[in-house]
């Protein structure tokens, strides 16, 4: 049987369980959670922009 079809069939059975181990095999692998962690972060540079574009808007306003 092809793990596709398995998976489909485990998933057809019980959604919750499925779900529930999909999570955990990825919260096992460090790599993928400090990857999805990192694109919710904030960089130095991207404060450093944020910044300038406040400046700028308040300039535009003052003028």
């Amino acid at each position: 049987m092809s793990l596709t079809k398995q998976m489909l069939e485990e998933f057809d059975k019980d959604e919750k369980e499925f779900v529930k181990r999909i999570a955990v095999g990825i919260a096992q692998n460090d790599e993928i959670v400090l990857n999805s962690v990192i694109k919710d972060v904030a960089t130095k540079n991207d404060i450093d922009n944020v910044r300038k574009e406040m400046d700028n808007l308040r300039k535009e306003l003052k003028a």
